[in-house]
């Protein structure tokens, strides 16, 4: 993995206490910043941010939109999206509570999961696909995930990527988001 530089390392710092002390707003203007300005859109941690700081603020659907738009505009590397894939699956299961739906994405992600990933990505699948039959939901809370599509002319609205990370490399802010899932 590439390491962070100095000034985003002192930004990582200040964006994972935000998430620690509960602040949702810091965490989201920080994630803000990251992708438009620090060069993250092409990287998972700050949207990562933005799901954690939705959920700080008790936004569900607005986690789940977060990943999406990653998914659909800026993460074409398949171990990343099995990350966010992961998130958007636990987001689904346990916060929406709405295994039926969550069970695509947690399927998703055990598929494609990085190493560190790979265990829980398969033991959640597989506990989501036991809560299946007991749900009662019917009508999905969201709709698929969505399908890469690139940034087009989104590309030119944000920094130029300044952190490379190798696809399905741990996220920096990952210990501190996970937190934030519960």
């Amino acid at each position: 993995m590439t390491e962070p530089t100095e000034p985003e390392e002192t930004f990582v710092r200040a964006t994972i206490a935000a998430l620690e002390s509960g602040d949702w707003y810091d965490a989201y203007s920080s994630a803000k910043w990251w992708i438009g300005a620090g060069g993250g859109a092409w990287i998972v941690d700050p949207w990562l941010v933005y799901v954690a700081s939705s959920l700080l603020q008790g936004q569900a659907r607005g986690a789940t939109h977060s990943t999406d738009l990653a998914l659909r505009v800026w993460i074409p590397q398949p171990g990343n999206r099995a990350i966010l894939r992961w998130v958007r699956g636990d987001v689904i299961r346990r916060r929406l509570k709405d295994p039926r739906t969550a069970l695509a994405d947690l399927s998703s992600a055990a598929d494609a999961a990085p190493a560190w990933l790979a265990a829980r990505a398969v033991a959640d699948r597989d506990a989501c696909a036991l809560e299946v039959p007991a749900s009662r939901k019917r009508k999905p809370s969201v709709g698929p995930a969505p399908e890469y599509r690139g940034p087009g002319t989104t590309g030119d609205t944000v920094a130029r990527q300044v952190s490379f990370r190798p696809d399905g490399a741990k996220p920096i802010v990952w210990e501190a988001v996970l937190a934030s899932l519960g």
